[in-house]
């Protein structure tokens, strides 16, 4: 079995899980898989549950809609 490359989903979820870590902020796995899969592909999700996935805004520069 190979690595994933860079540029999949699952790197970027690799990446957003080890970087909550290290802030001591670990986030659910599901969340991080829809940042992950917003990161790699540039579309911002929608949701109005925004504290979720603030970390996510401040720290890996995810856009959201509906986020004013």
């Amino acid at each position: 079995m190979e690595p994933a490359p860079d540029g999949h989903p699952s790197t970027t979820w690799g990446r957003l899980s080890a970087a909550g870590i290290q802030r001591g902020r670990p986030r659910p796995a599901n969340d991080m898989w829809i940042a992950a899969c917003a990161l790699t592909y540039d579309l911002p999700p929608a949701t109005l549950n925004l504290k979720d996935y603030e970390d996510f805004r401040t720290h890996h520069g995810l856009r959201i809609l509906g986020a004013g």
